[in-house]
C-alpha cells in the first residue's frame, strides 16, 4: 500500500507481504532492514537506514527511487541528474586522493 504524507510518498509496512527477508535463508541479510516499529519510511528513512550519508550519492538514490514519478521531469531527466551527482561523487574521491568516506 503506499500513500502520501506532507506532499510525499510513502510506503504501508504490513502483514502479507510477499517480499522475503533474512528468515528467508537467502545471502542477502544486508539488503533487509527492520522496520516493524514504524507506521511508514521515506526516501530520509531509507537513507539514514541504509547510512547513505554522501550527499551526492543521497542525491542520487532520491532521483532513482522515484525517477519520473514527482510530475517535474521526466524519468530520463531524472536518471540523467543521478548520474551527474554520481559522476561529481567520483570527481570528489579522485579530488581527495580517492579515499573512503
Amino acid at each position: 500500500m503506499s500513500g502520501k504524507i506532507n506532499g510525499g510518498s510513502f510506503l504501508k509496512v504490513g502483514e502479507g507481504s510477499t517480499i522475503k527477508g533474512p528468515s528467508s535463508g537467502n545471502n542477502f541479510d544486508h539488503y533487509y532492514k527492520n522496520v516493524k516499529e514504524l507506521d511508514f519510511i521515506d526516501i530520509y528513512r531509507v537513507l539514514d537506514l541504509y547510512q547513505v550519508y554522501h550527499p551526492c550519492i543521497q542525491h542520487a538514490v532520491k532521483k532513482l527511487l522515484v525517477a519520473g514519478g514527482r510530475g517535474h521531469k521526466d524519468q530520463t531527466e531524472d536518471i540523467q541528474e543521478a548520474i551527474t551527482s554520481l559522476t561529481r561523487w567520483l570527481e570528489m574521491r579522485r579530488e581527495d586522493g580517492g579515499r573512503e568516506d
